[in-house]
């Protein structure tokens, strides 16, 4: 759907992106849609 392509949908913020300053972060909507991916199988990767 193209309205979930806006700024208003964004799924980090800051990054002097549109005035906010610092780091990239993830915003509510990154952690809304990551417990919609279903995990992998097998062992969890090594961070």
């Amino acid at each position: 759907m193209q309205w979930q392509l806006t700024t208003d949908y964004s799924v980090l913020s800051g990054g002097s992106v549109y005035g906010e300053s610092g780091p990239l972060k993830p915003t509510q909507r990154f952690w809304n849609l990551k417990q919609l991916v279903p995990p992998r199988p097998g062992p969890l990767p090594c961070l």
